[in-house]
């Protein structure tokens, strides 16, 4: 990931949108979102490594693979739902992009679960 060529794709669109916004501002939303998905796209190839690094150290360290699957899918979660609430910010779409964030809330709360599951049962087995 060339951060420079990121950080020049995007002010490229920005100046853009801003002078799309005064004469078809429906394509400067276009433009806004298909910029996103690109920035996201450049950037997925190194969210990998860091996923496999962290999967390196789960194994070093000794903690199991569901507990670490867990945190993988919750930064994983908080990512894409914030992704897509500044999506619906940027389409002037605030109340949809707060139930993208409170629904996100949920499938974090239910992905982590099972972690807190363990954590009970292992306090449970230091207090008995």
């Amino acid at each position: 990931m060339d951060v420079v060529k990121i950080c020049a794709m995007a002010l490229i669109a920005v100046v853009a949108v801003v002078l799309l916004k005064e004469t078809r501002p429906e394509l400067a939303v276009v433009l806004t979102i298909a910029t996103s998905v690109l920035i996201v796209a450049s950037a997925v190839d190194n969210l990998f490594d860091v996923v496999y690094s962290f999967y390196e150290l789960s194994e070093q360290s000794g903690v199991d693979k569901q507990s670490l699957s867990c945190v993988v899918k919750i930064i994983g979660i908080g990512y894409i739902a914030e992704f897509a609430n500044n999506i619906c910010i940027d389409a002037n779409c605030k109340s949809i992009g707060a139930k993208v964030l409170f629904a996100s809330k949920i499938a974090i709360a239910l992905t982590a679960l099972p972690v807190l599951t363990r954590l009970f049962e292992l306090l449970r087995g230091f207090l008995l």
